[in-house]
């Protein structure tokens, strides 16, 4: 027989689904509140639950253990109230609870967000022998594995679900949330120096945002070679990431394959992978890793792999980023590989990023608004891709649209100025073309290309005043490129005549 230990504080929005989830194989339900003001109990009655009070002291195992306490059965399963027993679990527990064996189970923990559209799976030992030498440890996070080893139950694996929608809340609760985790977790790591609780501390300072100290932690959690290796997987590749953004690329290169190494069946890993490596031109590697993030994410998500955690994508973001990466790394491969999977999927909406690329690929003709509706939302880091095979695009007139329509979005960016500039050229815009050259001028000094190109037209349009400016700078800026910085100087000599007038 079962019975289901449960914590509870103001879970009214949750509470009913969660019981009714499990009613049909729970034989009792054991409810410690600890303080609610909203309707929960009432809802806990309905359900012929046996409850009890329990003053909040900051401590989850100690409240937990206080439900195990009351726990009359042989088997115990215990949830939270935001989470739900899938249907398809039920038949595999009553068959585990007619038996009496000195064993524990691993559940599937799958966390529901619609606001990262990141799903993650956890393991967790949720069912589990009632013995009153089996009890929770630590104020957070808290833990029944450690006290199961101790009392030598055997934990194996089992394909029980349960879903957890606590993470499908807005950003500031969830920021809430961690802060309120944080405190309780310096206070148990001052107690308890762990890499687990260092782990933990990693991943809340990650979503608080306090880089610095989210780093500090992983590297602490990382010095444990038992902490588990998802765990440490999951820490490289955040540090990894720390890396990449603060151009440090040969580091980003080191955690990323560390995180690889530690478990290669991370999909997120793999896709950050992909693209640290396409920074860094290894392009082979680059196709390997998007199809295996593909693979890994796709397999977990049909139940074939399973993993004590894992973070997920769904399909489409993984699809839609290797299309990125293949448009940057110029692997026609890779981009079709891809599109396919899109198309086989439904996944290819006619109003995106990936849909412009593809247009561009197969050098179909677009309207300003197809164009302006598939540049809705575009990041930058989506520039380089589209820019990457924008030469392979035959018609003119919907290549300049597409190059102004990006101007719009990113005024000062050198890349979009310098190729707009181009494109007017070949369409004789001239007077456009040059604009669009005099303001990546303004915006970066350092450009030779565009430097040189602005003297000719100078030249050319005998405006000598604006020459002299321009080389002024170029003779600060490039005095330690001696290539360019003598090139600079033979211009100086064949136009001194009109220069120093």
């Amino acid at each position: 027989m079962l019975s289901l230990s449960m914590i509870v504080k103001n879970e009214e929005n949750y509470l009913h689904d969660c019981l009714q989830s499990v009613k049909e194989i729970i034989d009792e339900i054991i409810i410690v509140d600890t303080g609610s003001t909203d309707n929960t109990i009432k809802i806990a009655r309905e359900f012929n639950a046996k409850i009890f009070t329990y003053k909040w002291d900051n401590d989850f195992s100690s409240a937990r253990n206080y439900s195990l306490e009351h726990c009359n059965f042989d088997w115990v399963l215990y949830l939270d109230a935001d989470e739900r027993l899938s249907e398809k679990s039920i038949n595999e527990i009553k068959q585990i609870i007619k038996t009496k064996n000195n064993k524990a189970y691993f559940c599937r923990v799958v966390n529901i967000s619609e606001h990262s559209q990141r799903p993650s799976l956890m393991d967790y030992v949720r069912l589990f022998p009632n013995k009153k030498s089996i009890r929770f440890v630590g104020k957070i996070h808290e833990q029944i594995e450690p006290s199961l080893i101790r009392n030598n139950v055997d934990i194996n694996q089992s394909d029980i679900e349960i879903i957890h929608l606590g993470y499908n809340v807005d950003g500031n609760k969830l920021l809430n949330k961690a802060k309120r985790n944080l405190t309780l977790l310096l206070l148990e790591y001052e107690k308890e120096k762990t890499s687990y609780y260092a782990y933990q501390l990693g991943h809340t300072y990650g979503i608080l945002e306090e880089k610095e100290n989210a780093v500090k932690y992983f590297l602490i959690s990382l010095k444990d070679e038992k902490l588990k290796k998802e765990y440490s997987s999951i820490a490289c590749r955040y540090i990894a990431i720390n890396y990449s953004e603060n151009n440090n690329w040969d580091k980003a290169f080191e955690y990323i394959n560390k995180s690889i190494k530690f478990d290669e069946n991370q999909p997120i890993a793999l896709l950050v992978a992909a693209k640290i490596y396409s920074y860094l031109e290894k392009n082979i590697e680059v196709s390997e890793l998007c199809k295996k993030s593909y693979k890994v994410n796709n397999d977990f998500l049909k139940r074939k792999n399973k993993s004590f955690q894992t973070i997920l994508l769904d399909n489409k973001t993984i699809i839609e980023e290797s299309i990125l990466l293949a448009a940057n790394t110029n692997d026609y491969n890779l981009f079709n590989y891809f599109v396919e999977k899109l198309k086989n999927e439904n996944l290819l909406n006619t109003n995106s990023i990936s849909n412009l690329l593809v247009n561009i690929f197969n050098n179909k003709k677009m309207s300003q608004q197809k164009i302006s509706e598939c540049l809705n939302g575009i990041q930058k880091e989506h520039l380089i891709s589209i820019l990457n095979i924008l030469d392979k695009y035959q018609h003119i007139k919907p290549k300049i649209v597409l190059l102004e329509e990006l101007h719009k979005l990113f005024p000062t960016h050198i890349l979009v100025l310098n190729e707009l500039a181009l494109e007017y050229r070949k369409d004789n815009q001239l007077l456009k073309s040059r604009k669009m050259y005099e303001r990546s001028y303004e915006t970066n000094k350092k450009d030779a290309a565009v430097l040189f190109y602005l003297i000719s037209l100078y030249i050319q349009n005998k405006e000598f005043d604006k020459i002299n400016s321009i080389i002024e700078d170029a003779e600060n800026n490039f005095k330690s490129n001696e290539i360019i910085f003598s090139k600079i100087n033979l211009l100086k000599d064949k136009l001194s005549e009109y220069l120093n007038n």
